[in-house]
């Protein structure tokens, strides 16, 4: 009875030598032995982080920068392209993937947190909600976030945007006493 041979037998990772990069740093040299067919397209990827790693490349460098850093960048750039992003955080000495996971931080808290937690409350007439996102429009152009705001609002009060007693009616209330 003969043994069956795994997927992955014959794949191995060896240290060949030591080099020295400019800083005087020892990086480890990572040998690629391809024996298996079905995993090559598969280890070209996985030794070219696991060479990252090893050479203590992007994954490692850098600092992470504040939530408030952030902020001021994008309030400075509004709608940063992705090579803006990272030559700031890169002048910054920040590392560029740690900077983008702030990013996704701060946007997934825009529109997941609040009073509706990202959900639209339940027993809204349609017409609130499109009243809603009109008056919201002065806030951002963006639809998205218009209806969060609107979505929190109305989790807030359920007639905020109602013409008779919303904010629609107070708006007329504080313009009539000026």
């Amino acid at each position: 009875m003969s043994k069956k041979k795994s997927r992955t037998e014959g794949w191995k990772v060896t240290k060949r030598s030591l080099k020295r990069d400019k800083s005087g740093v020892a990086l480890e040299r990572i040998e690629r032995v391809r024996t298996c067919g079905v995993l090559k397209k598969l280890s070209h990827a996985f030794f070219d982080e696991l060479s990252k790693i090893a050479n203590g490349d992007e994954e490692t460098k850098g600092s992470t920068p504040s939530e408030s850093a952030v902020l001021a960048f994008i309030k400075k750039n509004p709608r940063p392209t992705d090579k803006q992003l990272h030559a700031w955080a890169e002048s910054g000495g920040h590392n560029v993937h740690k900077a983008e996971q702030v990013v996704y931080r701060l946007l997934s808290d825009l529109l997941n947190k609040g009073r509706s937690k990202g959900k639209a409350p339940a027993g809204i007439a349609r017409e609130d909600v499109k009243k809603g996102v009109k008056i919201e429009e002065e806030h951002t152009p963006n639809k998205t976030i218009q209806r969060k705001i609107t979505d929190d609002h109305n989790t807030e009060l359920k007639k905020y945007y109602d013409p008779k007693m919303g904010l629609p009616k107070m708006e007329k209330v504080l313009e009539s006493r000026k």
